[in-house]
């Protein structure tokens, strides 16, 4: 997804330059000059979070990227991800791999069906 050059500027004039960005998100600075230069080059969404972090919520993560949506997670759904966090942090120790099943099967959000997670050698 492409990030939004003029929500990138404001970003840097708030930390005061793009050195300053990059000391704020741990990046090179070079890579600041990159995602505001090279078409090619996009800005991983992780630090459009940091953004809208350090900026208070004033430089949002839908400000750096126009074309992001967002779902709503239920309880329920969220219980459903807590349980593939179990089966994940498990499998790991096990040494299992790990296959998820996600039906969408709802027009706000994926439901992950705890019991279509299955983990194997």
């Amino acid at each position: 997804m492409k990030h939004s050059k003029s929500a990138l500027l404001h970003a840097i004039k708030a930390a005061g330059s793009q050195l300053e960005l990059a000391i704020i998100l741990d990046v090179n600075p070079s890579q600041i000059s990159q995602w505001l230069h090279n078409d090619q080059v996009n800005m991983p969404i992780k630090y459009a979070d940091k953004i809208e972090t350090w900026t208070d919520g004033q430089i949002t993560k839908k400000n750096l990227f126009p074309g992001l949506k967002t779902i709503s997670i239920t309880n329920k759904q969220m219980s459903a991800l807590n349980q593939v966090e179990m089966l994940i942090s498990a499998a790991k120790q096990e040494n299992l791999t790990v296959n998820i099943h996600i039906s969408l099967d709802t027009p706000k959000a994926p439901i992950l069906h705890p019991n279509m997670l299955v983990a194997t050698h």
